[in-house]
């Protein structure tokens, strides 16, 4: 299958929005893989702080400020998602400092 591209449109949404929401960005099984390493990730659980979000709800953030050979740094470094952030940047990008938020209900 082929991934979704990171379209001049999308940019625009991006700019008018600050955000862009592409549907379907990663295959199901490997949004599994990655919850499910997630959900086995004992030090990444572990090293999150609890923040409230602007509806009040408990969120999780946890920083990583370096990139490294780990799952999670392999799909932010993906070809497809370092190509739609060098769009956005309009020129080449790399990956140094991580957030990753777990939302609450």
């Amino acid at each position: 299958m082929k991934y979704p591209e990171f379209t001049p449109g999308h940019l625009a949404v991006y700019h008018r929005d600050g955000y862009v929401v592409i549907n379907e960005f990663f295959l199901p099984e490997e949004v599994e893989l990655l919850l499910e390493t997630y959900k086995n990730d004992r030090l990444i659980r572990e090293s999150a702080i609890e923040i409230k979000d602007k509806k009040g709800f408990n969120s999780k953030l946890t920083l990583c400020y370096k990139s490294g050979n780990d799952i999670y740094s392999a799909f932010l470094r993906s070809e497809h998602v370092m190509d739609g952030v060098e769009m956005i940047f309009g020129d080449e990008a790399a990956l140094y400092h991580t957030k990753l938020m777990q939302e609450g209900p």
